[in-house]
């Protein structure tokens, strides 16, 4: 009976969780003026249920109708648009808004009109990140941090790198 007990109350933490994954993703969405559908598991205390569980979402990008995280059919910045929503999603809680996150590239093959897009949608999170990006033509890769800090790689020539720069922006 113990153990039946302790496997109802992980079941119901599971189903909390999943709740409160949900919320974080339709509010992130929103932010980022997407609508998305989370279709969620059947919990049930069936070690074959439980083992198939797993959430499902769907996206709708500029009324055009519903797709899956794994639809081919998304832009890049769409694509860049789920995976910051997933991922964000997972590092919010209750106390405060946003997280903590490392991004590697989310701007790399992206047009003008999506990096601003991102932009947008990183600043409005109130998340703390951490970016990679590549040297571009546009500079509002720079916009949304508040610490920039820029290195180049090592000339074979010389021993050490060149320093790194840095630019610090201060709320206006």
């Amino acid at each position: 009976r113990v153990t039946e007990d302790a496997r109802a109350a992980y079941i119901d933490i599971l189903r909390a969780s999943i709740r409160f994954y949900e919320r974080n993703l339709k509010a992130l969405a929103t932010l980022a003026g997407v609508e998305v559908e989370v279709i969620k598991p059947r919990l049930e205390n069936n070690d074959t249920l439980l083992k198939k569980a797993g959430i499902e979402v769907r996206w709708n990008f500029d009324g055009k109708g519903f797709i899956s995280t794994d639809d081919g059919e998304a832009s890049g910045g769409q694509q860049v648009i789920k995976s910051l929503i997933l991922l964000i999603a997972l590092m919010m809680d209750d106390r405060a808004r946003g997280g903590f996150v490392f991004i590697d590239e989310p701007f790399a093959h992206l047009d003008v009109f999506n990096i601003d897009r991102v932009a947008e949608f990183l600043l409005a999170t109130e998340t703390q990140f951490i970016v990679t990006t590549p040297n571009t033509h546009n500079t509002n890769i720079y916009r949304p941090s508040m610490l920039s800090i820029v290195t180049k790689k090592k000339p074979a020539s010389n021993p050490f790198a060149p320093p790194p720069a840095h630019i610090r922006r201060l709320n206006a």
